[in-house]
């Protein structure tokens, strides 16, 4: 080898089985691996023979390129499909899979790969281990040009104990435990656990139920998102965010959002980076909006000394009903409902419409 020594090779050795054995993060391990081959970015693909995937790791850490090859691009890579289906095994380049023709017309190459110019020159390497299929590939940009031969060499020589290193038992203490199980299944507000690939490893019953109404929260191809367009690309990318603060060791805080249901309701929805697992990356915590229960009339009138029109009018504003809403169910003109607001600010000492509002909802229960 000219550029890498056995040396390299032997280290890099020892540390995919420390990362396969849950002694090393492989976010530790991925970059000396790109930096050893050269390479732009790293990835390795774990799954069975039949083309099902379970793991994915990569770095740079990038959840969103993953979620839209995975949504988008999976099905229509030839790579994969003659890896899987094809039987085809070893170490390999795009060009050993596809033809220069098939390259023009792919859409990984012409749409993913323009926004991950990095991924655009390929060395991978197929390999089973058992019923396992682990394919670990370096990636370059176009203009780096083709990996240098010592670099398929020590491809060739590691490509086994990436599968190996892949199959090791690892103990996984923040998923495992019994009390860990009793615990998410308790809580009233709904858990969602992904892993790296934003994949969804548990759903407590909370979010079940959620998932099983079909009003707000969906699981599709195993990836949770939201049933509304609307709040679909908000969900995605608090996801992606979290995942992506997980895989780099960072404690930054949850993104809160609001999802719309279709009934009309609500529910919160934040993603918090999990920092330390084998598997989890990232968790879903979904809450319900529960609206206060307003109080009645007779509650307004006794706690602030107004008229039972007054009170109507003071709940209808809390309602979110508008001034001309309120006017037109009551049958009077926009000025006498204008005149009942004053004379109800007046009475309560209210400055806005909107301290109204906020004085009724302190009566609420």
């Amino acid at each position: 080898m000219t550029r890498i020594s056995e040396t390299d090779v032997a280290l890099l050795r020892e540390r995919l089985y420390a990362a396969g054995s849950g002694l090393e993060p492989w976010s530790g391990l991925l970059p000396a691996l790109a930096t050893t081959f050269s390479a732009r970015r790293v990835t390795i693909h774990v799954g069975d023979t039949e083309g099902t995937a379970s793991a994915v790791e990569t770095w740079p850490v990038a959840p969103e390129g993953m979620l839209e090859y995975d949504r988008t691009y999976a099905g229509q890579d030839l790579r994969a499909d003659r890896i899987v289906r094809g039987g085809r095994r070893g170490v390999m380049t795009t060009a050993d899979l596809m033809s220069p023709g098939e390259i023009a017309r792919c859409p990984v190459h012409n749409e993913h790969y323009r926004r991950w110019p990095e991924c655009w020159q390929n060395l991978l390497a197929a390999v089973e281990y058992g019923a396992r299929l682990v394919v670990p590939t370096l990636h370059r940009h176009a203009a780096d040009g083709a990996f240098e031969e010592d670099i398929v060499r020590a491809m060739r020589v590691l490509a086994p104990d990436f599968a190996r290193a892949w199959s090791l038992p690892i103990a996984d203490p923040g998923l495992a435990t019994d009390d860990y199980e009793a615990l998410i299944e308790s809580l009233e507000e709904g858990l969602i656990i992904v892993d790296r690939r934003m994949r969804v490893l548990r759903v407590n019953a909370a979010a079940r139920a959620l998932i099983d109404a079909a009003q707000t929260i969906s699981i599709e191809d195993g990836i949770p998102t939201a049933v509304r367009a609307l709040s679909r690309q908000q969900v995605d990318a608090a996801l992606a965010a979290a995942v992506s603060i997980g895989m780099r060791g960072s404690t930054a805080g949850p993104r809160e959002i609001v999802v719309a249901a279709r009934d009309g309701s609500s529910v919160l929805l934040d993603a918090h980076p999990i920092i330390g697992s084998a598997k989890a990356a990232a968790m879903l915590r979904i809450r319900p909006i529960r609206t206060p229960t307003l109080p009645t009339i007779d509650d307004v009138v006794e706690a602030f000394g107004v008229t039972r029109s007054q009170a109507e009018l003071a709940l209808a504003l809390a309602r979110g009903r508008r001034l001309a809403d309120h006017a037109a169910e009551r049958q009077i003109s926009l000025h006498t409902a204008r005149t009942h607001l004053r004379d109800l600010r007046e009475r309560i000492g209210a400055a806005r419409q909107s301290d109204v509002v906020r004085m009724v909802f302190v009566l609420s229960r």
